[in-house]
């Protein structure tokens, strides 16, 4: 059984409600609310620039934003199966491919 000085001691300090560390402050509640209606009001600025830069307040609605189109098609030489029929000794016809030079358009972006 341990020492009823050491027991006391340490109930005190395991049970015993502590102060709290941060004093509060009667002020701190007036600048929380300032810092929110500041945020408040910036985000509200920038929405209502955003409806005037884009939206239906805009001078022209109608503007369309297109990027420069710098692909063009290229005539390059390849090689590709191409099919023929072949008549057999007994008659019958057989489907062969054999590789042929063509020519394709590959498109090239930049």
């Amino acid at each position: 059984m341990p020492n009823p000085v050491f027991r006391a001691e340490l109930e005190r300090q395991l049970f015993e409600p502590k102060p709290s560390r941060m004093p509060v402050r009667r002020g701190s509640r007036r600048f929380r609310f300032a810092g929110a209606a500041a945020v408040a009001g910036l985000a509200a600025t920038f929405a209502a620039f955003g409806l005037v830069g884009t939206g239906p307040l805009s001078s022209d609605g109608n503007d369309d934003v297109r990027a420069k189109d710098r692909c063009r098609y290229v005539p390059t030489l390849g090689s590709a199966r191409a099919p023929y029929i072949v008549e057999l000794a007994d008659g019958s016809l057989e489907v062969r491919f054999r590789r042929e030079s063509a020519e394709r358009l590959i498109k090239r972006c930049r």
